[in-house]
C-alpha cells in the first residue's frame, strides 16, 4: 500500500485532531457527570431544631436555638447558619446571624449547638421568621425556613 491509499484511521494527523477535539469536549461534560453523580450520592440531612426563650429577671428575654443531627455518621468539614429574618436593616441582620463551623459535628443531642438571639420585650409575643442552612462535605446542602410563635415553632401548629 503506498501511502495515498491508506486509509483515514491510519494516518497519524486525523486520528490525533479527531482525538484532540474529542477529549475537549468529552473531558468537561464527564467530569460534570462524574461530580452531579458524586453528589447525588450523599445522604440528605435534616438539623434537628428546638427553642425556647429565656426571660431574665433583669435584662432583655433571649431566644436559644438548639441544633444537632441525627445522621448515623459524623458530618464534616461544614457549616450551619442559623439566621433570624424579622429585621430588615443591614446592621441588625448581621447581628442576627449565628455561624457555627466544624471540621467534625457528632450526631445526637448531646453535641447540640447553641445559639442566643437577644430579644426586644416585644418581640417575645411576636412571630420571629428564622432560616436554617446546613452545608457540610459529606451531605446534601439542606435550607430551611421557619417561625418562632411565643413558645413553638410555627411546622408545629395544627392548621
Amino acid at each position: 500500500m503506498t501511502n495515498t491509499e491508506r486509509a483515514w484511521y491510519q494516518d497519524g494527523w486525523t486520528v490525533f485532531f479527531i482525538v484532540l477535539v474529542g477529549g475537549v469536549f468529552i473531558v468537561p461534560v464527564g467530569t460534570q457527570l462524574y461530580q452531579q453523580w458524586q453528589y447525588e450520592q450523599k445522604p440528605y440531612v435534616i438539623p434537628q431544631i428546638s427553642g425556647r426563650v429565656q426571660r431574665q429577671l433583669f435584662g432583655q428575654p433571649e431566644l436559644i436555638i438548639s441544633a444537632w443531627h441525627q445522621h448515623p455518621g459524623d458530618l464534616r468539614n461544614g457549616v450551619f447558619v442559623v439566621s433570624l429574618n424579622h429585621k430588615e436593616d443591614e446592621r441588625t441582620k448581621k447581628e442576627n446571624t449565628r455561624f457555627h463551623s466544624f471540621e467534625i459535628w457528632k450526631p445526637n443531642k448531646e453535641n447540640a449547638l447553641e445559639f442566643t438571639f437577644p430579644l426586644s420585650s416585644g418581640e417575645v409575643s411576636k412571630e420571629i421568621p428564622m432560616s436554617f442552612l446546613l452545608r457540610a462535605k459529606n451531605v446534601k446542602q439542606h435550607f430551611s425556613v421557619d417561625s418562632w410563635l411565643i413558645n413553638d415553632w410555627k411546622s408545629n401548629q395544627d392548621e
